[in-house]
């Protein structure tokens, strides 16, 4: 196998676009396609040179473009969310950028996914992990207040505030996913 056969891999190739974008200032149009969403191409450029802010986008790009399987097992979404089955089905196949995206989800799915974002945030949990738990979490719970479903503790209730002002600043944070925070 020659060097133009090698397999690239595919934090190689992310260590490679951070460099890029620390180089031009924010990115060539080269750079910007390499991003999955054009929103995390707008996000790489205002983390700007702050290497900790992209390396954050780049986890988080990774987490957010996953495709979710309902495969059982544990620690699983359909063994976490507490939800039937058939709640989940929906989301089989898709990133869970599209998923939290989605406009047309019920409130038994926001209600699993936050359960399931519940078990991301955990101490257990790597930084990584934690934080794409966190921001799940801050979306589930504004869907749920945009179905009417808002929490009766007001303590409960300031900490999910809390948290979406939070995340809502963070340079990392794709546009599209801080639009449904602030709504």
């Amino acid at each position: 196998m020659n060097s133009d056969e090698r397999k690239v891999s595919p934090s190689s190739r992310w260590n490679e676009l951070v460099d890029d974008l620390f180089r031009t200032g924010g990115g060539t149009e080269d750079a910007a396609a390499e991003w999955p969403h054009p929103d995390y191409a707008a996000a790489a450029k205002a983390c700007g040179a702050d290497r900790d802010s992209l390396e954050k986008l780049r986890r988080l790009c990774e987490d957010l473009e996953s495709v979710i399987s309902l495969d059982p097992g544990p620690g699983t979404l359909s063994r976490v969310a507490g939800v039937p089955l058939d709640v989940l089905r929906p989301l089989a196949g898709r990133c869970w950028r599209e998923i939290l995206l989605d406009d047309n989800l019920g409130r038994a799915a926001w209600m699993g996914l936050r359960s399931y974002s519940e078990a991301l945030k955990g101490p257990a949990m790597d930084s990584g992990t934690r934080r794409t738990g966190a921001i799940i979490h801050a979306v589930c719970v504004a869907r749920l207040e945009a179905l009417g479903e808002v929490a009766s503790d007001e303590r409960e209730r300031g900490y999910d505030l809390a948290e979406r002002r939070a995340i809502q600043k963070k340079l990392y944070m794709p546009a599209s996913l801080a639009r449904v925070l602030g709504a």
